[in-house]
């Protein structure tokens, strides 16, 4: 396994990520305050969460539907519900590495002021890149909708086809006839009435790279885009071929002087994040730290 560089600055920064770009690859970035910080979404981090996504998501849709009366499909709710903090299978990234960084370095005040921050960078294969609005995304969105039960047949179904020939070795008919595939196919027909009972095994198994619309002001400020994942909690970092990982840890000692230079390049949080109150704390922060 290579040694992960630690870097102090972000001209050293940029050096090992131009270093690290992949022609043909998309490359993608998730800065985390903490370098022992694992990519696994929210949903996955609790427990509780985990056995009740299906009633979170409706709560939260049953609480504020003015929120998300412009959201045609699910993935856009749970981008929404993601914004306002909701445990989601949702992992956000941008396509800027400075703006990775921020967040690497961002809570350099916080409990993770002792902890050396990092930059995990993704290279993605075009074949697991979807635009948000495509079938296998609609899929994998929509496991949101079932209970965890459902799930979790669908999960150790593909679990015992592992060293059996695989999970592509699954029959696009026979998993059909799962009467839990049965009702994702009936919750993936709200947004999609053509939608054909032909969902592949393979798509819920899988981790998928996903364009957003670019509507959410968040969104278009932080070039921000979404890892989503289906059945499986954590892509294999050794293993997965669609995924390539590499890393660059942040020196803790030197958070605050990278956030200060990333400010001199407008990226802070009044930019990162366009919303009234975070533009106004950040003024207030300016001129009262």
């Amino acid at each position: 396994m290579a040694k992960i560089p630690v870097v102090a600055s972000v001209g050293e920064y940029l050096d090992f990520v131009l270093d690290d770009i992949v022609s043909g690859k998309i490359t993608a970035y998730r800065g985390h305050s903490n370098y022992s910080y694992k990519l696994i979404p929210k949903i996955y981090r609790f427990e509780t969460a985990k056995k009740n996504e299906e009633r979170i998501l409706s709560e939260l849709l049953t609480e504020s539907p003015s929120d998300f009366k412009d959201d045609k499909s699910v993935f856009e709710q749970l981008v929404r519900a993601q914004h306002y903090g909701l445990p989601t299978r949702l992992l956000d990234v941008s396509l800027n590495p400075l703006v990775a960084l921020f967040f690497a370095v961002r809570d350099y005040k916080s409990v993770e002021k002792d902890n050396d921050g990092e930059v995990i960078i993704l290279e993605i294969s075009e074949q697991r890149s979807k635009l948000f609005d495509s079938d296998a995304i609609s899929c994998v969105s929509n496991l949101a909708r079932l209970t965890y039960d459902e799930k979790n047949t669908l999960y150790q179904h593909l679990m015992s086809k592992k060293g059996k020939g695989g999970v592509s070795s699954i029959k696009v008919e026979t998993f059909n006839d799962m009467p839990e595939v049965e009702r994702l196919v009936q919750f993936v027909r709200v947004e999609k009435p053509y939608f054909q009972n032909k969902i592949r095994a393979l798509d819920l198994g899988r981790f998928f790279f996903v364009r957003p619309k670019r509507t959410n002001r968040r969104i278009l400020a932080q070039s921000g885009a979404f890892v989503m994942s289906g059945l499986l909690k954590q892509i294999g970092e050794e293993t997965s071929t669609a995924f390539n990982f590499s890393r660059i840890r942040i020196d803790r000692n030197e958070k605050h002087s990278i956030l200060s230079d990333l400010d001199k390049l407008h990226i802070n949080d009044r930019t990162m994040f366009p919303e009234i109150e975070n533009t106004s704390r950040y003024i207030g922060e300016k001129y009262t730290d």
